[in-house]
């Protein structure tokens, strides 16, 4: 074994130990004793088992290499090649109203926190009101979906300041994300190398995914000469992007080289982009709408059942549903391997997926073209009756 035209086969132990058990025989003959418990034969496994770690570490060298197959920093050093780099985890922000003294300037950097005692730092300095209040924008201390909680739970101040009576949360600007997973940097860098050349779909949502923070992308299309539904003009169409929130302009130029000449663009955002002959251009993009989806699950383990077990069938879930990409559906049935696939679990008696955490179904959601499915919560319930 080892590599061959089928690919890599890497020797078991057992194929290992046997070989060289076969191969002593040949030199110092049949009767020779290579039982575990005899000096030769203990020699003979202590090889086998250093041989076996070296195959071990041939193999993830040669998956490395591919990238439907290669993980962490060996994924990282392939995506050159597909124009794109992982996404690095981005912070929460927040809008807050600040009480307080009128005329007294809160610094930069002034912290803020939930009950639960994930903090917030305003990221510039304002001065409060002279009706008492002041609003101010405010990112998690720490990047990622950590900093994702509800509005009106940012309610505390970390560093009591006598000028500052309290705080409540207003509305949320832009979500936290984790950095990227090896599961999603395969899917985006599958499609990031589909789409060559430009004037199509797929090479105007493969060159999106090429921009820093952008994580999926999709294209909707008005083929008729009159305004849809969705009030795109005739012969137009929509970009849909998820991330990217501080790259507008780079969205909007990468949409104007790709697009074709004549057609027109729709969308929420709009920037103007200036051509190579000076004249201005106007394109219109949108970000993803999401539909957050909550997972509830019922499971039965066994004693191989260990106490990360929940934490881990939380973590393969929620990667994998917040993968999927613009306008792909949830299938139910997908996630049971995720749940099966953590040791210990016997049964799922109960997978149930709802849109608003409160009415739960056994039915697959189905987004459309402009929408994003992502995990908002995962319940996991051990050994319920």
């Amino acid at each position: 074994m080892g590599l061959t035209d089928t690919g890599y086969q890497r020797p078991t132990y057992d194929d290992i130990l046997n070989a060289k058990i076969a191969k002593a025989k040949e030199l110092f003959g049949e009767d020779i004793e290579t039982g575990e418990n005899t000096a030769l034969g203990k020699y003979i496994r202590i090889n086998a088992y250093d041989q076996e770690q070296l195959e071990e570490t041939a193999e993830l060298i040669y998956y490395s290499r591919y990238p439907s197959t290669a993980t962490g920093l060996s994924l990282d050093r392939l995506c050159p090649y597909a124009g794109i780099a992982r996404n690095a985890a981005t912070k929460a922000r927040y809008t807050v109203t600040v009480h307080g003294t009128a005329g007294y300037e809160i610094p930069s950097g002034f912290l803020v926190s939930t009950d639960a005692g994930v903090t917030f730092a305003s990221i510039a300095a304002v001065t409060i009101e002279d009706n008492g209040t002041a609003e101010m924008t405010v990112d998690a201390s720490t990047a990622g979906e950590i900093g994702n909680v509800t509005v009106s739970s940012i309610n505390g101040i970390v560093n009591p300041d006598a000028d500052v009576t309290s705080v409540e949360g207003k509305s949320l600007v832009t979500s936290g994300t984790d950095m990227e997973s090896d599961f999603a940097l395969r899917e985006r860098f599958e499609a990031a190398i589909q789409g060559a050349g430009s004037g199509n779909e797929n090479a105007i949502r493969a060159s999106l995914l090429r921009i820093p923070t952008v994580v999926s992308a999709g294209v909707v299309a008005n083929y008729t000469d009159v305004e849809d539904d969705h009030g795109r003009p005739p012969r137009s169409f929509e970009c849909y992007v998820v991330g990217g929130e501080q790259y507008h302009k780079q969205i909007a130029e990468t949409i104007f080289a790709k697009k074709p000449v004549g057609i027109k663009t729709a969308g929420s955002v709009s920037e103007t982009v200036i051509d190579d002959g000076g004249f201005e251009h106007e394109i219109k993009f949108s970000h993803a709408t999401n539909i957050d989806v909550y997972v509830k699950i019922k499971i039965k383990t066994d004693v191989f059942y260990q106490d990360d077990g929940a934490a881990q069938i939380k973590d393969s879930v929620t990667d994998y549903i917040n993968g999927l990409g613009i306008a792909k559906p949830l299938v139910r049935s997908a996630i049971y391997g995720y749940i099966y696939a953590v040791s210990g679990v016997t049964e799922v008696s109960t997978l149930e997926l709802s849109t608003n955490g409160t009415t739960y179904t056994e039915d697959n959601i189905t987004p459309q073209d402009w929408e994003i499915i992502r995990c908002a919560e995962v319940e996991v319930t051990e050994n319920a009756e």
